[in-house]
């Protein structure tokens, strides 16, 4: 749940026989108090640490969720306690499908987050976990895509309803699942593509190609699990979403390629290194700032809006993109 370094235990006796009474999470915002030899939330009325869960109950609802505690209610419901903070799955080589996760609790992004953890009410079956949130849902995501529950990242995001913009919280989370480009697997194509439909509404530019995902989604659609698999609206939508995404770079290319290459690269050096950024000028800013706007004015007049966060991402994806050698409507038909 948390280093051992950053856990404050508190004692209102003295002595050897001393019993812990307090005990603080500061970097968390949680306590836990200690009545009749039972730690029970200060942040969640009713809610204690789990001591009598069978082990292997315990173990099964935990994976994939290695910084989590177990909790339970006086009736005896379960609920899962889940810290919100930076989590990476590092290549091993030894081991081409590791799932060991690297929490990375000092990440400055992360660290600035409102929420500090989560609380998911575990379903009666003993299989799920309720979120109770957009942000909760894509947290939870993240760690089943992190330890490649392909089918438990589909599930997920049939939950993630609304066209409200993203918040700064679920950008970082979505940031964390691109970084899993690497997973090449087929249910893990599958799951990118769900992930855009699902999030399509909101507005907000994925940080992997669409059409690349298509394209390896069909090339190996022979080895994708039945559960994992599209059906046909999902798979028209997906192509009018692939659509949108090729209008949008197409309007972002033809700006890029209007400056030289010279402003290219000081531009994607500006919006990729903040300190590079602080040490330009106020004039090369301003340009910057004017060349975002010009995109913006575009995207808005074809219908295709974007954020300014979006728009410095879409900018990077136009100087590094590549056109795909395939017809993806002529190989979904065949």
């Amino acid at each position: 749940l948390e280093d051992l370094s950053h856990v404050a235990a508190w004692t209102e006796q003295r002595g050897p026989q001393a019993e812990i009474s307090l005990v603080e999470l500061p970097r968390l915002n949680l306590s836990f108090q200690q009545r009749e030899g039972q730690l029970w939330s200060m942040d969640h009325k009713g809610l204690k640490i789990s001591a009598e869960t069978p082990k292997d109950v315990a173990e099964n609802l935990m994976i994939g969720l290695p910084h989590s505690l177990l909790m339970e209610d006086s009736n005896g419901t379960l609920f899962i306690l889940i810290p919100f903070v930076a989590t990476h799955r590092p290549v091993i080589m030894q081991d081409s499908f590791s799932c060991e996760l690297v929490l990375a609790r000092e990440q400055h992004e992360w660290k600035a987050h409102k929420n500090k953890s989560f609380i998911c009410e575990v379903h009666i079956s003993m299989t799920f976990l309720y979120t109770t949130s957009r942000t909760a849902a894509l947290y939870m995501m993240l760690l089943r895509f992190q330890h490649r529950l392909y089918q438990d990242v589909m599930r997920l995001a049939t939950t993630l309803t609304g066209d409200s913009k993203l918040s700064d919280e679920e950008r970082n989370i979505l940031a964390h699942i691109g970084q899993l480009e690497d997973d090449q697997h087929p249910d893990a194509h599958a799951c990118r593509i769900k992930i855009a439909l699902a999030m399509a509404d909101s507005g907000a530019l994925l940080p992997w190609r669409l059409d690349v995902e298509a394209s390896k989604y069909i090339q190996k659609l022979g080895h994708v699990s039945a559960l994992c698999r599209l059906n046909e609206r999902e798979e028209l939508r997906m192509l009018k979403l692939i659509d949108e995404e090729s209008e949008r770079i197409g309007i972002a290319k033809q700006l890029v390629d209007s400056v030289s290459r010279s402003e290219q690269k000081k531009f994607a050096n500006m919006i990729k290194d903040e300190a590079f950024s602080d040490q330009c000028s106020q004039q090369e800013q301003k340009e910057l700032k004017t060349f975002l706007e010009k995109l913006l004015a575009g995207l808005r007049g074809a219908k295709l809006a974007l954020e300014m966060k979006d728009a410095k991402e879409l900018v990077m994806q136009a100087l590094r993109w590549r056109e795909l050698p395939l017809d993806l409507a002529s190989s979904l038909e065949s």
